[in-house]
């Protein structure tokens, strides 16, 4: 019994932080993906100009060394993101969208 119940939450676990593929392909292809489920995905070190990911999930996902140039990010989801040296220029951001431990580099 004990085995099951943790099998069982271990798949729970392993499913909330695991993205939509089809949006990662979405990604890929367009370029933006308003709406979309990129828990966990790893975009280190991706450059997206004019992106929209507005309300986007992007919990747990790789953000290390990312660029977003002139894109929405408005209501996206970074908690637990890795976002070192993400790097945001002339992007749409909510303010609320970065804890305080998230510090973005981000030119006007």
């Amino acid at each position: 019994m004990l085995f099951t119940g943790v099998a069982v939450a271990s798949l729970n676990n392993h499913s909330v932080f695991a993205y939509s593929p089809s949006d990662l392909q979405k990604l890929n292809t367009t370029g933006s993906c308003p709406g979309c489920d990129l828990s966990g995905a790893d975009l280190s070190k991706r450059k997206f100009t004019g992106a929209n990911l507005k309300g986007a999930n992007l919990s747990n996902a790789n953000l290390t060394g990312t660029q977003f140039i002139e894109s929405d990010l408005r209501g996206i989801n970074v908690t637990g993101a890795a976002v070192s040296k993400t790097y945001i220029w002339k992007g749409l951001v909510a303010a609320d969208s970065f804890s305080s431990e998230q510090k973005l580099n981000r030119a006007s």
